[in-house]
């Protein structure tokens, strides 16, 4: 079966994890962003008046936080409901339920990837650290900026490395254990085809989000707000057909699409 099948296969679940989010997010925002909005819209100069406004930001990013805290925790058990749904025809419910029996093997394929990624970054944090001792000194400080950020570039792809490694790990384990999925799934992430798939899915990720906000400016609330939604629940299908490639590459009875 073809990974862009499998992508579709996985629409109930990609739809119900939409509706999770939007849940959270809808906690997060009420009631701090409803009044967060009416305050600026009114925006006044009067020290209380900013006070009041800080207070409410800080309640709106209170509960974003804990939002965020909520959906981490919850994460793995759907990353692997999604997988489960993509490996064979089923209901969500049914593979929700099996997805919590694979929430342990998630954490320790995350934690195990999470350590690796630091002992691989140690080298870039430590040839920052000496850039800022050897430039401390330097009169120009645009020449120190640019050389600690020269230094901890390459942690941007060595971390999107992880990242494909974890999915495709995590893929793997519905099959074999723990230690060996997290081996295919390094491995698996070095081929060409997997990480250009990937950095193709996570661009569309991005810029989909951005070119609806750029939109939605120009918009009423009601048509922004449905603008968006469609596009976050755009972004998460080119999730679930990155999952389906991903399913492909580490399991041989799926076909990668050409």
């Amino acid at each position: 079966m073809s990974a862009r099948v499998l992508g579709l296969r996985a629409l109930p679940v990609t739809f119900l994890i939409f509706v999770i989010e939007a849940l959270f997010a809808a906690f997060a925002s009420w009631p701090n962003g409803v009044e967060l909005t009416a305050k600026l819209s009114s925006l006044s100069l009067d020290p209380s008046a900013l006070r009041e406004l800080g207070a409410i930001a800080k309640g709106f990013a209170r509960g974003h936080g804990l939002a965020v805290l909520a959906m981490l925790v919850l994460a793995p058990w759907l990353h692997m409901s999604w997988l489960i749904m993509l490996s064979e025809p089923q209901s969500p419910a049914r593979a929700l339920a099996r997805g919590v029996g694979r929430v342990p093997r998630a954490w320790l394929i995350a934690l195990v990837l999470l350590v690796m990624f630091a002992l691989c970054g140690l080298p870039f944090v430590g040839l920052a650290y000496g850039v800022t001792r050897s430039l401390s000194d330097a009169p120009d400080a645009r020449r120190h900026d640019l050389a600690l950020a020269g230094a901890l570039l390459p942690l941007i792809p060595l971390a999107f490395y992880f990242h494909v490694a974890n999915d495709l790990a995590r893929a793997a384990a519905l099959e074999v254990r723990t230690l060996r999925s997290i081996f295919r799934g390094l491995r698996t992430a070095l081929r060409p085809t997997a990480f250009l798939a990937a950095s193709g899915a996570a661009l569309v990720g991005v810029l989909l989000p951005l070119a609806a906000h750029a939109s939605s400016w120009q918009l009423g609330v009601l048509p922004a707000t449905m603008l968006l939604q469609s596009v976050l629940f755009m972004r998460l299908v080119v999730r679930a057909a990155w999952l389906g490639h991903a399913l492909a590459l580490v399991r041989p009875t799926v076909v990668v699409d050409a």
